[in-house]
């Protein structure tokens, strides 16, 4: 069994206010809950237009947690309303 995180640093480039960051970030963040049962946590940023998203989850190998971040990553590319400036990813065990 493989347990894991990906921390991703996002840039919102649509939003002009904190309002609007949260409608999108919220949304992201229920999208990826549905679609891979993993946990997703927003560190504290008040900036309007910029955020980060902390992921963890579980798989049975170390090459279906790859598989799965890839997946998050195109996912959040695909969806168009927040750009990825950087990621990290690590195994914890």
């Amino acid at each position: 069994m493989t347990v894991g995180y990906l921390r991703l640093h996002l840039l919102i480039p649509n939003s002009l206010s904190l309002k609007d960051k949260r409608k999108v970030v919220q949304s992201l963040k229920a999208r990826l809950r549905n679609a891979f049962n993993i946990s997703v946590v927003e560190c504290a940023n008040n900036l309007w237009n910029d955020t980060e998203l902390w992921i963890a989850g579980v798989s049975q190998t170390r090459e279906g947690f790859n598989n799965m971040i890839h997946q998050i990553l195109q996912m959040i590319d695909n969806d168009g309303r927040a750009q990825i400036i950087e990621h990290e990813c690590e195994f914890i065990y």
